[in-house]
């Protein structure tokens, strides 16, 4: 290792001549980072005598070490640590570069690992990709300056966070849904939140979800589909249906009328801006690889999945639908958080409320294991009476029952759903125009 363009040298020579080099960095690393075992073993003395107010320069470590000293390389090479240059301006880039070099060698490891694991036939590729995504994510280089200001200061931040709120009060502090009523209640979908959307076949869940993205959309934020169910195409004619007022028949059959060109081409602004994934088949572990990616490449706001039940998550012992189910959504709350976007997951409802008196779905129907409700940080169950009863007096009234809310108030909010058109408008908006 050549002294002179050694970052662990540099930083070491500069712990051996400046005590400040240590009490203001020495959270910065643990010691296991340092290739070289001289300045391994020395920083880890320093940290560790620097915590007790003692002193650690050159003298005191030969004084005091003389014996680990030969074993780790002899005073010669201590002496060609101590003597060689550094600069204090750079001392944080010398931290940054020993991180580097510590995470490449860990992932030198790591390849070889994950070589001799895929010639093992019995290791599946999803598998493969989970173990690379898990341990490639633990040996990204984090300063630990930088750690130990997220610990120090998290009081400070939970402060300006409450000022931020207070300066921007009346403001949605989350993603807007498009529809007041729902926004009141969850002040906007939060980043780092799970959302499960859960109703029967046809009331409406997909409908939700392509409006929440098309109101996002034209609010200039970026949203991100995972259609496992519906291809581009469809969902594109349905977000196109309810942009621009285009009977959803029509443009299933190609009987257009003139004008509905026109409001195509309008609705093409918008709907060039959406990003929808339709490839089905796609593992959890996937899609939270395209979201880390997509986030970084793309710096998406929101992204929707639809639907739970039919994300291909690979089968383990013990399995039953509930905790395949239950699996997916703890992941994507895991990938919501660490890409800090809301994530809404779309799900089927249990046929067991086709049996009961009153059908309104509960939390319990989500799934067979609770997975999906404990899982969730807010949950919104869909229900229409004329799904049921299409002599209600309730017709084209969608419920959105926010049934949990870690962090914020449940109630019901209702919505117009004019279904020829694929649009979800505020029932109160509604009672003004006909006024």
């Amino acid at each position: 290792m050549d002294p002179q363009h050694s970052p662990e040298f540099a930083l070491v020579a500069a712990i051996l001549s400046d005590q400040s080099v240590m009490e203001l960095h020495g959270d910065a690393l643990e010691g296991e980072e340092f290739q070289n075992a001289m300045c391994q073993f020395i920083w880890r003395i320093s940290k560790s005598l620097s915590a007790e107010g003692k002193v650690v320069d050159y003298t005191f470590i030969v004084s005091q070490y003389r014996e680990k000293i030969e074993s780790f390389g002899g005073l010669e090479l201590l002496l060609t640590i101590y003597s060689g240059y550094y600069s204090g301006v750079l001392i944080e880039q010398y931290i940054d570069l020993i991180q580097e070099q510590h995470a490449r060698r860990k992932l030198t490891k790591l390849g070889a690992k994950l070589l001799d694991r895929a010639n093992n036939p019995d290791v599946t590729l999803s598998d493969l990709i989970g173990e690379l995504e898990t341990e490639a994510l633990g040996i990204r280089p984090e300063r630990g300056s930088i750690r130990q200001q997220k610990k120090g200061n998290a009081v400070l931040d939970w402060w300006a966070d409450i000022e931020n709120r207070y300066q921007h009060r009346g403001e949605l502090s989350g993603i807007p849904s498009g529809w007041a009523e729902l926004d009141q209640l969850t002040n906007g979908f939060q980043g780092e939140d799970l959302i499960i959307i859960g109703g029967r076949t046809s009331v409406g869940k997909s409908a939700v979800s392509i409006n929440i993205m098309l109101n996002a959309t034209i609010r200039g934020f970026k949203p991100a589909m995972f259609s496992l169910e519906m291809s581009k195409n469809q969902v594109f004619s349905r977000a196109a249906a309810s942009l621009g007022n285009i009977d959803l028949h029509r443009l299933r059959t190609g009987n257009l009328e003139d004008d509905d060109w026109t409001k195509m081409s309008l609705a093409l602004v918008e709907l060039e801006k959406m990003r929808v994934i339709d490839d089905r088949g796609l593992t959890t572990d996937e899609i939270v690889t395209e979201i880390r990616r997509m986030k970084h490449k793309e710096g998406i706001d929101l992204v929707i999945v639809d639907y739970a039940q039919i994300v291909n998550e690979p089968h383990q012992n013990g399995d039953n639908g509930g905790t395949r189910v239950a699996r997916v959504a703890l992941k994507l709350r895991a990938v919501a958080q660490q890409a800090k976007i809301p994530i809404i997951l779309l799900s089927q409802i249990s046929r067991n409320v086709e049996s009961r008196q009153n059908k309104r779905p509960l939390m319990s129907d989500l799934g067979e294991s609770g997975g999906l409700e404990n899982a969730a940080d807010a949950v919104i169950l869909l229900y229409r009476d004329d799904y049921y009863d299409p002599e209600t007096d309730k017709k084209n009234i969608l419920e959105l029952q926010v049934a949990k809310q870690r962090n914020g108030a449940t109630g019901l909010v209702e919505l117009v759903y004019l279904k020829n058109y694929q649009k979800l408008l505020s029932l109160e908006r509604m009672r003004e125009k006909s006024c």
